[in-house]
C-alpha cells in the first residue's frame, strides 16, 4: 500500500505512467472522475479514441510535483494544448475539429446523449463554435 500523503511529494523528474503506483492513479480518479478534467469543465466528453494522459496541476517546470493532489486526467488534445503553460480551461479540445472534419461529430454527440454522458457546452465560444461544426460552416 502506498502512503498516499507522502507519494510523490517533491519528485520533479519526469516518471512514466507505469512508476506511479496504482493507488495514486486511483486517488487521482477517485477525486475527479475518469475522463478530461477541462472537457468536463467545458460540458463536453472527448470521443473513446482520444488517449487520457496524466496532467501536472502545477507543471513540473514551475516547480510541480508527483503528489497526487497535483495530478489529474486531460485528453491528448488538452494535455498538448497546454503543455508547460497555464492555458485558460475554456479553449477548445483539436479533437471536436478532427471529428468535424471526418463528419463523425454529430454521431458522437447523438451518442454521448443517448448513452447519457455529458454533452453541453457551457461557453458561449464554444457553444457556437460546435454549433458552427455541426452544420459545417468551419473547416
Amino acid at each position: 500500500m502506498t502512503n498516499l500523503s507522502t507519494w510523490g511529494r517533491g519528485v520533479n523528474r519526469r516518471l512514466s505512467l507505469r512508476d506511479i503506483p496504482g493507488d495514486v492513479l486511483d486517488q487521482v480518479t477517485v477525486r475527479d472522475g475518469l475522463g478530461c478534467t477541462f472537457c468536463r469543465y467545458l460540458g463536453l466528453t472527448a470521443p473513446d479514441d482520444e488517449p487520457l494522459e496524466l496532467d501536472h496541476i502545477q507543471p513540473l517546470a514551475l516547480g510541480g510535483d508527483y503528489h497526487w493532489s497535483n495530478l489529474r486526467w486531460l485528453c491528448r488534445s488538452h494535455n498538448r494544448m497546454r503543455g508547460a503553460r497555464r492555458r485558460p480551461r475554456s479553449v477548445p479540445p483539436t479533437w471536436l475539429l478532427r471529428l468535424a472534419q471526418a463528419g463523425q461529430l454529430e454521431a458522437h454527440v447523438n451518442s454521448c446523449v443517448r448513452q447519457g454522458r455529458l454533452w453541453s457546452p457551457v461557453e458561449g465560444r464554444l457553444l457556437r463554435q460546435v454549433s458552427q461544426l455541426l452544420h459545417g460552416r468551419v473547416s
